[in-house]
């Protein structure tokens, strides 16, 4: 399956980053995990 997905959310940077789960996909479709001082 070839799909992606794309959410755009509009407010703090603090705020949307202390929704994140602990990573992001990067542009090689793998898993970064972030650190507490990157959140």
């Amino acid at each position: 399956d070839d799909s992606d997905v794309h959410i755009h959310w509009k407010g703090a940077a603090e705020i949307v980053l202390a929704c994140c789960t602990g990573g992001y996909i990067d542009a090689n479709d793998r898993l970064v995990e972030m650190s507490e001082d990157k959140v």
